[in-house]
């Protein structure tokens, strides 16, 4: 990961809040609309969310082939009006969405090591994400990445709300703030290639 690029004081050029008229928390999902991304659970926990708190609004970016469905899903729970469906973006244009965003939630049922997760904690985002390995080995203490269960749609309800009402807290302040130094000394893309580096050189 790049934290140049993924900060949050680089000022965006897309202006999504300005063009979608948000004045309030923006969450992002930033992944492919599969099965295995755990993307129904998410909206489903967005239906309540959407009711408790009616100004929030939700960018979904990607495509995949729940695409529909969950457009329809979003229509027929009446929270179409606060989750918007982005598309696919550029990779060089993806870091916009991160540095205007305020929640970052990934509910994989697995995964690799999420590249997306690295952004979001880079540009500071607080971060809800899937107990699985693959954040574990991110985020060993369970100290920057809010954790939730897979396929649990009533968790990621409990995260979000959690989130949402104490988003100015020290405690969540605390967790942005480490998960951008977790980053710049273990993730980006310099300290990566320095680690190669000296493996080979071990070899």
């Amino acid at each position: 990961v790049d934290p140049f690029l993924f900060n949050k004081r680089r000022k965006s050029t897309m202006d999504i809040k300005y063009k979608f008229k948000i004045n309030n928390l923006l969450i992002l999902y930033c992944g492919v609309i599969v099965e295995q991304k755990g993307i129904r659970y998410l909206l489903e926990a967005m239906v309540p969310i959407v009711s408790k708190y009616p100004h929030i609004k939700m960018l979904i970016a990607g495509e995949g082939d729940l695409m529909e469905e969950m457009i329809q899903f979003t229509k027929n729970n009446k929270i179409d009006n606060n989750i918007v469906f982005f598309g696919n973006v550029k990779h060089s244009e993806i870091h916009n969405l991160y540095n205007e965003s305020d929640i970052f939630i990934l509910p994989s049922m697995w995964e690799g090591t999420p590249i997306s997760i690295l952004e979001a904690l880079s540009s500071k985002l607080a971060v809800i994400a899937s107990s699985i390995p693959a954040i574990d080995f991110i985020d060993p203490n369970e100290d920057i990445i809010f954790r939730v269960s897979k396929k649990n749609s009533r968790d990621i309800e409990e995260k979000l709300q959690f989130i949402i009402e104490n988003y100015n807290s020290k405690k969540i302040i605390r967790r942005k703030v480490k998960g951008r130094i977790t980053i710049v000394k273990k993730f980006q893309w310099k300290i990566i290639a320095e680690n190669y580096l000296n493996l080979y050189n071990k070899i």
